[in-house]
């Protein structure tokens, strides 16, 4: 540690003469004040070059917040090395440097640079060295959220660069690859995104690929052996986003996850962050945890109750499951209202859903909707199944959370001929739906159109679902026949203005609620 001793500005009266306030320049603290900062040579303090190579600044000491940044915005194409000084507790004189970086010239107009300050010290100032040739000008010193990677400039706001961050330039002098020099925590996630028609690719040996561009999606650093993202086409923004122990996560890079033991993994889908994604190891142990709130849910005879295990433990619940807050609020609420009591894994996933904000837990106790949604699948399922399931639950927690999306379906549903709605009403009959319920039964019909892509649509309705009741029910099989083609054509219609509408909104598809394939090399 290089200690420095100078006078600082709470005692600037005492100080020598040479040291004065900067002119236009000033620190913003972390409540959104200003300070004013000083300098030995102040008049040329902000400039620095081959006559001014090195230069400290000071202002009063502020302590370091948690999760925050020395941000500084500069323009210029030279090296800069940036170190914060710390104040020294028992000397008021003197200060000690503490972290520090150089940041790469990268001939940019505007630079914003952040480093990453130790909580709870006292900043003192910070010192720029120009490292090599060219010249850089201070326009910027302040206390900023944490931010660790890389963003592009744009209309709106100059090239972002963190500590730790390496860059690698492509022939046109577009940023192709980012990377991450110091440790980030396994625990959050790489957050990219691409430039239009330019895939990205994360990681080394298994590399997710983004396939629906200009598109910021997510990958669990724990999936990938390098904290890597690349692009042949130019990079918009790489950045690690904190997991809190549900890491952001591309839906289908789930699917290839390696398993990390335990009852489930857990991830929030990064299209909607406030959905929760439950990744459980098997079937029963799904069953312990969300059996008991598909009946209340869906089931017809056990909507809106609470039945006991002996009820229902000779019946099937769901291979897999979705929840919005408000039938989670309701089932919580009549079980603590009621004094039934549920099994261990029930009340944890209700720890969890208060955790992440999906609920919320008053002063009183009281349960009320937070935000967000909660959908299930597991590792028993085969990999066919998996994607099909993770595609129709994710579906059902965008339908929740997009009224427009909700609108749409609903006209479509309402617009059917009538021998696509019987089809339907059969179908979901079939099912152990409550056909009782108009919402549920246009959730699930849009579910069941975009869990495949719209090519694979006719097919699945006809060839697959309308076979199998021609089976059960044998006595309809000549009706589902004449009508056939009246129920195919009007379903794949209705997927294929969903796909539209997904791909548009929120550049997704059917068959497709995930934006990432993986590629093992």
């Amino acid at each position: 540690m290089r200690t420095t001793v100078r006078a600082v500005p709470l005692i600037l009266a005492l100080a020598s003469c040479s040291f004065g306030r900067v002119e236009d320049l000033s620190f913003s603290d972390s409540d959104g004040s200003s300070q004013a900062v000083y300098a030995e040579k102040a008049k040329n303090a902000r400039f620095l070059g081959a006559e001014n190579p090195e230069s400290e600044y000071f202002f009063s000491s502020e302590e370091i917040p948690g999760d925050t940044d020395l941000a500084l915005t500069l323009t210029g194409e030279a090296d800069i090395r940036v170190t914060a000084l710390y104040q020294v507790e028992d000397d008021k004189k003197a200060t000690v440097d503490g972290p520090s970086a150089v940041f790469p010239g990268l001939g940019a107009v505007w630079r914003d640079l952040r480093l990453a300050l130790e909580p709870g010290t006292p900043l003192a100032g910070l010192r720029l060295t120009v490292e090599g040739e060219g010249s850089v000008t201070l326009h910027y010193i302040g206390l900023r959220p944490r931010y660790i990677g890389y963003r592009a400039a744009s209309d709106k706001a100059p090239e972002l660069a963190s500590a730790g961050v390496r860059l690698v330039m492509d022939a046109s002098g577009a940023v192709a690859e980012v990377s991450f020099t110091q440790p980030v925590p396994k625990g959050g996630s790489l957050a990219a995104t691409g430039r239009q028609e330019h895939p990205l690719v994360f990681g080394e040996s298994t590399r997710f690929t983004l396939q629906a561009l200009g598109r910021e999606s997510a990958i669990p650093l724990a999936f990938l052996d390098t904290a890597v993202v690349r692009s042949s086409g130019g990079i918009e923004e790489v950045r690690y986003v904190p997991g809190n122990g549900a890491p952001l996560a591309d839906l289908h890079s789930v699917l290839d996850a390696a398993w990390p033991g335990g009852d489930y993994a857990l991830y929030r889908w990064d299209a909607l962050p406030g959905t929760l994604i439950l990744d459980f190891k098997d079937y029963a142990t799904q069953d312990r945890y969300l059996k008991r709130l598909a009946f209340f849910a869906e089931k017809p005879g056990f909507r809106g109750r609470i039945a006991s295990d002996e009820e229902i433990a000779g019946l099937h619940g769901w291979n897999a499951h979705d929840y919005p807050t408000w039938t989670l609020r309701n089932f919580y609420t009549l079980a603590e209202s009621s004094g039934f009591t549920l099994n261990q894994s029930e009340y944890r996933l209700l720890d969890l859903l208060v955790a992440y904000g999906i609920l919320r837990r008053g002063e009183d106790g009281s349960l009320s909707e937070g935000a967000g949604a909660v959908i299930s699948f597991t590792r028993e399922s085969s990999a066919a199944l998996r994607r099909l399931f993770a595609d129709h639950e994710a579906s059902h927690a965008l339908f929740f959370q997009d009224q427009a999306y909700r609108d749409l379906t609903a006209a479509l549903w309402n617009a059917q001929p009538k021998a696509a709605l019987d089809f339907w009403l059969e179908h979901f009959q079939w099912r152990s739906y409550d056909t009782a319920d108009d919402y549920l039964m246009v959730n699930e019909y849009q579910a069941y159109l975009v869990q495949q892509s719209v090519s694979a649509t006719r097919w699945y309705v006809g060839g697959n679902v309308m076979a199998r009741l021609s089976a059960v029910h044998p006595e309809r099989a000549s009706y589902h026949a004449a009508t056939r083609a009246i129920v195919e054509d009007s379903s794949v219609s209705s997927a294929a203005e969903l796909d539209s509408y997904l791909a548009r909104v929120w550049g997704l598809g059917a068959g497709r609620l995930g934006r990432l394939e993986s590629v093992s090399y």
